[in-house]
């Protein structure tokens, strides 16, 4: 978290108020997890496709979701944490996150096994 702490200070003095932070934090997320989403497939398209074995094709087909959540939680703990919100709360947000993308990845290796 501390070597994130430049970028907060960037992000703090361009714009001031918090709930502009955090949307922008959002929105980087949602913007990030669309071109990762895009690069899966183009990898798909690129590799997997060609082999012939079906494990790969698999693997690509189903780790979209949660590496698409995942970077969309990563970016909601960061506006989280723009947003100064009490550490007790803070926590407990936190908390439902990560609750979230152990159940999302918990479903990519059920799928895959």
């Amino acid at each position: 978290m501390e070597s994130m702490k430049p970028y907060f200070d960037l992000i703090a003095e361009w714009l001031p108020n918090p709930w502009a932070q955090a949307s922008l934090w959002i929105t980087a997320g949602i913007l990030l997890s669309l071109v990762s989403t895009y690069l899966l497939k183009r990898l798909h398209f690129w590799g997997s496709s060609k082999t012939k074995n079906s494990l790969d094709d698999l693997i690509v087909d189903n780790i979209r979701s949660p590496v698409r959540w995942s970077i969309i939680f990563i970016a909601i703990y960061f506006a989280f944490q723009s947003l100064q919100i009490e550490p007790m709360w803070l926590n407990i947000l936190v908390s439902i996150e990560v609750t979230f993308v152990i159940f999302l990845w918990g479903i990519f290796v059920y799928r895959i096994v």
